[in-house]
């Protein structure tokens, strides 16, 4: 999630959302949050890189953590960034816990009345994690799928055919997604 949060500084750069060029920065948030991302992020990947296979309990609590922990992260820009580039008022620290929860879950439901006067770099994180959510969604649907059908060992090309769905969604969502991020 780090990289991702950081390819995000794309978008300030190029539509000049920072310094002296507008009213706000929107930089600073996006560098925090990808900074957040790294500092949780790495220990626990070389913590449990490693590991061997965890069980089902244990996987649906980390699931769990993690859908509460990422919108949490997820919702700094929302907080640090105005979300009306008219009158600069911030989200409270609720209302962009709800739209980053509603961007990871992949339900994209908003609070903001004005999507129009969003500056580009909320817009684009918005996106981004709708679009991060929406996969999600999707790959945990098919891995619990995965794991109930693992317990017949006749549903074992089943278990085959739905892991290499889970790739070639993969796949087509990054080409689709990043084909129609060089046209925009």
């Amino acid at each position: 999630m780090g990289f991702i949060t950081f390819i995000s500084l794309v978008v300030p750069l190029y539509f000049g959302e920072y310094g002296s060029n507008c009213k706000y920065d929107a930089i600073t948030p996006i560098l925090i949050t990808s900074a957040v991302f790294f500092v949780f992020g790495l220990p626990l990947y070389y913590t449990f890189r490693k590991s061997d296979s965890t069980n089902f309990k244990s996987a649906m609590v980390t699931t769990a953590l993690a859908w509460i922990i990422v919108p949490a992260i997820g919702s700094i820009p929302l907080i640090l960034i105005p979300y009306n580039k008219e009158t600069l008022f911030h989200m409270s620290p609720l209302s962009a816990f709800f739209e980053s929860m509603s961007g990871w879950t992949g339900t994209g439901l908003t609070i903001v009345d004005k999507e129009n006067f969003i500056p580009y770099t909320l817009q684009f994180w918005r996106t981004i994690i709708q679009w991060i959510g929406g996969i999600g969604v999707i790959v945990l649907t098919l891995s619990i799928l995965a794991r109930l059908v693992q317990v017949h060992s006749y549903f074992i090309k089943v278990r085959l055919v739905i892991k290499k769905h889970i790739r070639l969604l993969f796949q087509r969502f990054v080409l689709y997604g990043g084909y129609l991020f060089c046209i925009l």
